[in-house]
């Protein structure tokens, strides 16, 4: 192989690995904007600021479901320094919620959508953290 054979060769290498190493950042960014979609993350310190407190939060999710839609709320992690602070998950469509008190469960909750096309509204709301001094819960939801 002649020294130009040898430069081009090399040049073309560097290309793919360059456009193998863009499409996975790409295709890693892209699964990360998907997860971040929707995930809650609430906390609670006493004493803390309330721009550092987030009790509630809602998640929004548009698409064509049947008459019956499952809302799986995945709880990643949920901690509270003294027992009985917890999070409710409520499907605001449907009006029907879950209890979460543990890490790495995955609650259903059977929502009703009539209309196609419907938008799932889920909302989070931290429980009675004012008595546990620090609560803090994350997770993700789905539907089918």
């Amino acid at each position: 192989m002649s020294q130009l054979e040898r430069t081009n060769y090399y040049k073309k290498l560097t290309k793919r690995i360059a456009s193998m190493g863009a499409a996975v950042m790409m295709m890693v960014s892209m699964s990360a904007m998907g997860a971040s979609a929707n995930s809650y993350n609430l906390h609670y310190t006493e004493g803390a600021p309330t721009k550092d407190i987030c009790t509630s939060y809602n998640t929004y999710v548009s698409g064509v479901f049947g008459s019956v839609a499952n809302v799986y709320v995945t709880s990643k992690t949920f901690s509270s320094l003294v027992p009985g602070a917890y999070v409710t998950a409520t499907n605001v469509n449907s009006g029907k919620s879950v209890k979460i008190t543990k890490s790495n469960t995955t609650y259903t909750i059977k929502a009703n959508v009539t209309l196609r096309g419907a938008v799932l509204q889920n909302k989070y709301v931290l429980k009675n953290y004012s008595a546990s001094k620090s609560a803090s819960a994350t997770g993700t939801d789905s539907h089918s």
